[in-house]
């Protein structure tokens, strides 16, 4: 299991380690830059939410209830979500 930590506060956290053990001509600063470069290359590990309004899986019925076709039942709010979610592309 993957723990998921705020990127800036690595970032961080890596430049103050570096600063403190700066040696000659500065090599800390370059290290720490390296480090940030690298850190921000690094996808998030935060799956996007979709909700249940934008999902190409909702549709709705003939009397206006709103069903999920992937789960085969009603939908309960709009704002709900689910793992088989997909994006519309329509928005």
């Amino acid at each position: 299991m993957s723990d998921l930590i705020d990127r800036q506060a690595a970032i961080d956290a890596l430049k103050n380690r570096w600063k403190k053990t700066r040696n000659y001509e500065g090599i800390g600063d370059d290290i720490a830059e390296e480090c940030e470069l690298y850190l921000k290359q690094v996808p998030s590990a935060q799956p996007e939410i979709i909700r249940c309004k934008d999902c190409i899986y909702q549709t709705e019925s003939w009397s206006g209830i709103k069903y999920c076709e992937a789960h085969g039942d009603h939908i309960g709010k709009d704002y709900d979500y689910c793992s088989n979610a997909r994006r519309r592309n329509n928005g």
